[in-house]
């Protein structure tokens, strides 16, 4: 009994960090003349990024846990695309520490929470400075936006059948413009 006990958990710590060992930094990072890394689902954007139907994956596939994590200071620009989820994780989700980051122009579906700031642990981050402007989350098993900190403008959003929320708020001077909730 002991034997297969260790295998078994050989084999879940293995596939652990198989799972780790999947999601890369990508994005529009190589410049004129380079090579840009293409997003799939859980990667990490670490650079300007427009979405590109054509090479990222992550527009052409249901994700099982986070669409994608954006690292501080970068826009991303879903460019009309629709990243779609299969009701966990986020569909873009603000890095802890993130700040000033920009997320425009495209659909969020069918994740836990369309847009938020990373709340895997028990006090969620917060992010300043931010900008999500002319997205549809929609279809999100808890909440379409959820963002926690300062100074964030929230801008031509329209939230559509989210279970929860369509959008929660929590922090200091953050400006909600022309967004649109339908239960």
């Amino acid at each position: 009994m002991k034997k297969k006990c260790i295998r078994f958990i050989s084999l879940a710590f293995f596939l652990i960090l198989a799972g780790a060992a999947w999601a890369v930094d990508c994005g529009d990072t190589a410049g004129p003349g380079g090579t840009d890394v293409p997003c799939d689902c859980g990667d990490r954007v670490v650079s300007d990024t427009i979405l590109d139907s054509g090479t990222d994956p992550v527009v052409s596939t249901v994700c099982t846990g986070n669409g994608l994590v954006l690292a501080d200071g970068w826009v991303l620009d879903l460019n009309g695309n629709t990243i779609e989820g299969s009701a966990t994780g986020f569909g873009v989700m603000i890095e802890a520490g993130a700040n000033n980051v920009t997320i425009k122009d495209g659909i969020v579906e069918r994740f836990g929470t369309g847009i938020g700031t990373d709340d895997t642990t028990l006090i969620p981050s917060s992010t300043t400075g931010s900008t999500i402007s002319r997205i549809k989350a929609r279809r999100n098993t808890d909440t379409g936006i959820s963002v926690v900190g300062s100074n964030n403008i929230l801008d031509l959003n329209r939230l559509q059948f989210n279970i929860e929320s369509g959008i929660l708020v929590y922090g200091d001077e953050n400006k909600l413009i022309r967004n649109q909730v339908i239960c």
